[in-house]
């Protein structure tokens, strides 16, 4: 998975913390970008360059801060895994 965050969002901060707290750091990968910028990765995912995003490995993409962080919590669950594994085939 991938967090895309800016700096100086209180948004993805708080996501970010999450993501240090659950202890999760090595499963999800932190990609700083700049909003506004034309060539910023995260167009390629979501036009609107919202953030933060996250992005699980199979292309699915979540903005509302609430689901990212109840996505984080439940990322060594059962169904989470299960879901991951309905969305790649």
């Amino acid at each position: 998975m991938k967090l895309f965050y800016t700096s100086n969002s209180p948004y993805a901060r708080i996501a970010r913390v999450a993501v240090l707290e659950l202890n999760i750091s090595h499963l999800i990968e932190m990609q700083k970008v700049t909003v506004g910028d034309p060539n910023s990765e995260i167009l390629h995912y979501k036009p609107t360059g919202k953030i933060p995003t996250l992005a699980i490995d199979n292309g699915f993409m979540t903005i509302p801060l609430k689901l990212i962080n109840s996505l984080l919590n439940m990322q060594n669950s059962t169904y989470f895994k299960y879901f991951l594994k309905l969305k790649n085939n």
